[in-house]
């Protein structure tokens, strides 16, 4: 899968992080182990870890940005393990399946991928839609320049108001 980034910002924060178009790593055993706890992970899901797994994106701080920069550590077994339950509600909630991506380096926003490709983010307040496309959506997380759409709101640790994509 090739990734075309939508803003030069992103580009050097991918780079600095050692991503490039060519690079490849074995996700085997991440996806037997998140298979074996009930994820789906799709190509598109595959695709993103084989090019980002174990990076770590330093996510520079910027004037225009909305929120504090957090580094994204791409390890989908450090998002999901443990976790298929409250995901598994979730995608039944919004009707798309879930494959774990990465985590910030606060621990309180995990990004996953739905089965149409969409990128979302699940943290404290809800579950947020990032992006259609994984460039969208990094781009969002790197450059935080405008907030991302609501998909569901907790309250307390129960989701409410399903928004389909």
């Amino acid at each position: 899968m090739r990734f075309f980034w939508p803003n030069p910002i992103t580009t050097q924060v991918v780079t600095a992080a050692g991503w490039t178009p060519a690079r490849r790593i074995d996700i085997s055993m991440w996806v037997d182990r998140l298979e074996g706890e009930g994820y789906e992970v799709t190509a598109a899901a595959a695709a993103i870890l084989e090019g980002f797994g174990n990076l770590a994106l330093h996510v520079p701080e910027t004037p225009d940005a909305g929120l504090h920069a957090e580094t994204l550590f791409f390890d989908p077994v450090d998002v999901g393990s443990g976790m298929y339950e409250r995901y598994a509600d979730l995608e039944l909630s919004i009707g798309h399946r879930m494959t774990p991506l990465a985590v910030n380096s606060a621990g309180t926003a995990f990004l996953l991928i739905l089965d149409n490709g969409a990128v979302v983010s699940d943290g404290p307040r809800g579950l947020h839609l990032l992006g259609s496309t994984f460039p969208q959506a990094l781009d969002l997380a790197i450059r935080r320049h405008r907030s991302p759409i609501a998909m569901l709101t907790y309250n307390h640790t129960r989701p409410r108001r399903p928004v389909r994509v």
